[in-house]
């Protein structure tokens, strides 16, 4: 059944008894709590966790998912609001500021109508993984006396609670799978490697998760992972995808060109486009990442880093790579429901745009001509956002291009010569190309300044001198990765325009 087809009345007499029990279950555990006055993060591991198995039998009570769906939205704006007022519901107040229980039921919700008419395994196994995989590592986490290096603003985590999510993750999966293996057609070895594929990705989920945001990306990239192991024909792909990821993951932070949240997050963004999006994806993302890491490298050794303005740290993190990525991910993954040329162009655009981005600021800091603010044309100090010089141009266009093009000599790319060929190609490289130069635009304008309060310098940064900064120019919120992911997005759009 879809959205315009009538609901049986039995779903909404069962929606409804659903909901009388759940309310009755949240009262009691809030009455025992004001009674008792128990650890707040164990109530709220007894909720997830209960909760959880509630969902478990829901495929089998109702005929359409719309009363779920209604219901799991419903909790989740309840919870938001009482997050915000923090009057009712111990299980959403905690030390912490989470939004955890708002992203669980939403969670639920998106799954639904993906899913529903497709396989229970494919609803249930990412939203078990979810509702008890998470309070597992949890609860084995907090005992973790070190814990992950995860910059400023990632949730604390530990290696021990990481560990434990992947296991318990993988474990969940080989359950769900092997309740289900003679409908699914899968093989006892493609079982065991999928459930290890999936817990890998879980356990890096949950890992990387801000305000509680892991109850939304482990059920989320759990789902799309699954369903590509399970599409027919792409279970190589999705394994040869997943660790080639990996080893790029530990190349370059062998490297050093990623830190540990840029490696976490670069192995989600590189599983999904090597999985979903083949050679065709792939090999765009390769050349973006490795020339620039080099040209990063280079300018690093050539300028020995900045005086403490900017952001020119060669090693990038899970922000700069999530702001790089991030929507290239979304594609792909978007690609396995609606495998659409345009996805293709879109992404490709948005690889670009970055690589023209990245290409622009490290050639201009090389080639040592004091750059000009793109708004005022007056100079700036080398690394400004906003300034720009001839020879950035110039990188600007040659790294959008060189991404374009590289989808020429990907060994599975077919799309494109039905598309018009190089023609569309070049409107894809002066899409690039275009979104840099908002992104200069954005950068003098709108972005983030502010001014140290103990040297007077101004700067990018939040801190320095080891103090709190001072704002004292564009929007607040909006930093060089909120720029640099705008520069993606409109990279997007223009090429959507222009194709």
């Amino acid at each position: 059944m879809g959205l315009l087809e009538p609901i049986p009345q039995r779903d909404w007499i069962v929606a409804g008894g659903f909901l009388i029990s759940l309310l009755a279950f949240l009262a009691t555990v809030e009455g025992l709590s004001r009674k008792l006055n128990p650890d707040a993060e164990k109530v709220r591991k007894i909720v997830h966790f209960a909760t959880g198995l509630a969902v478990l039998p829901t495929p089998f009570l109702f005929e359409n998912f719309i009363p779920m769906m209604v219901m799991a939205l419903g909790f989740a704006a309840a919870n938001a609001w009482s997050v915000r007022q923090g009057t009712i519901g111990v299980y959403n107040r905690s030390e912490r500021r989470s939004l955890g229980t708002v992203y669980y039921p939403l969670a639920l919700a998106i799954l639904l109508p993906l899913f529903w008419h497709e396989s229970a395994s494919l609803l249930l196994i990412p939203f078990a993984v979810m509702a008890f995989g998470d309070p597992v590592a949890a609860m084995i986490g907090a005992r973790a006396s070190r814990k992950l290096p995860l910059p400023h603003p990632w949730d604390a985590k530990s290696a021990r609670g990481s560990m434990a999510m992947f296991l318990a993750s993988t474990v969940i999966v080989w359950i769900g799978l092997a309740l289900d293996i003679s409908s699914l057609g899968l093989s006892a070895w493609q079982v065991l490697v999928i459930g290890i594929g999936v817990g890998a990705i879980a356990a890096a989920a949950e890992a990387l998760s801000y305000r509680g945001s892991d109850n939304l990306s482990v059920a989320l990239l759990s789902a799309a992972l699954l369903k590509l192991f399970l599409t027919p024909g792409m279970f190589l792909q999705t394994l040869a995808g997943e660790c080639l990821a990996a080893l790029m993951v530990i190349l370059s932070m062998r490297w050093r060109a990623l830190d540990i949240s840029g490696g976490i997050a670069a192995f989600w963004v590189g599983t999904f486009i090597f999985a979903a999006g083949g050679w065709a994806m792939s090999l765009p993302l390769i050349v973006f990442f490795v020339t620039s890491s080099f040209l990063s490298k280079w300018v690093k050794q050539r300028k020995r880093g900045d005086d403490g303005r900017f952001r020119m740290a060669s090693s990038r993190d899970a922000m700069q790579v999530l702001a790089n990525g991030g929507l290239p991910m979304v594609l792909a993954i978007l690609s396995i429901w609606w495998p659409h040329p345009m996805i293709f162009f879109l992404y490709l655009a948005g690889v670009a745009s970055a690589a023209a981005d990245t290409w622009a600021t490290e050639i201009g800091l090389l080639s040592g001509q004091t750059p000009r603010s793109i708004v005022s044309g007056r100079p700036v100090p080398p690394g400004s956002s906003g300034g720009i010089t001839l020879p950035g141009l110039m990188g600007a266009a040659a790294g959008s291009s060189v991404v374009a093009f590289s989808a020429v000599i990907a060994p599975s790319a077919q799309i494109w010569p039905s598309w018009g060929g190089f023609s569309v190609l070049a409107l894809v490289a002066l899409s690039g190309f275009l979104a840099h130069l908002l992104d200069s635009v954005l950068g003098a304008t709108l972005q983030h300044r502010a001014a140290c309060g103990v040297c007077g310098m101004e700067t990018e940064h939040r801190l320095h001198c080891n103090r709190p900064t001072r704002h004292v120019a564009g929007l607040r919120w909006l930093d060089n990765d909120g720029v640099n992911l705008a520069c993606s997005l409109s990279g997007m759009l223009i090429a959507a325009a222009l194709i």
